[in-house]
């Protein structure tokens, strides 16, 4: 498990390096974590399993994740990229969550990563959640 979580977040470290758009930076982490789930195509059991008899190391990967992820949605937020009135761990929370979502149903039921429509959906969502409301005249 803890490689697992080492492996996955070196690994949107290294999509993510250079991007300086927060969405755009969050389109390529969700394309890491789906090529990420192919190759590991043991993590959701592996999570499970965690979750029923290590809580403890469970909770402990997600918080890992976390961590990182707040840091970066703040930083977004200080540069106007992401709205200023998303908490970031809530925030880092429902994306993870939705990360974990898709991934399931498009790469480990479907075996294949989202495309087109898909991908479009994705990013569309992303852009309304996390972009700052445009004030309306």
């Amino acid at each position: 498990m803890r490689t697992l979580n080492h492996t996955l977040r070196k690994g949107i470290q290294a999509a993510i390096a250079g991007i300086d758009d927060r969405v755009d930076q969050e389109v390529a982490g969700f394309e890491t974590f789906f090529g990420f789930v192919k190759r590991h195509r043991n993590l959701y059991l592996t999570m499970a399993q965690a979750q029923a008899v290590a809580p403890d190391l469970y909770r402990w990967h997600y918080e890992t994740l976390a961590r990182g992820y707040v840091r970066g949605l703040r930083d977004a937020q200080a540069k106007g990229q992401i709205a200023a009135d998303l908490d970031p761990v809530t925030t880092a929370y429902s994306l993870m969550g939705m990360a974990e979502a898709l991934g399931m149903r498009w790469v480990l039921w479907d075996e294949r990563v989202p495309a087109g429509t898909q991908r479009r959906s994705l990013r569309a969502i992303l852009e309304r959640a996390l972009r700052p409301m445009k004030v309306r005249r």
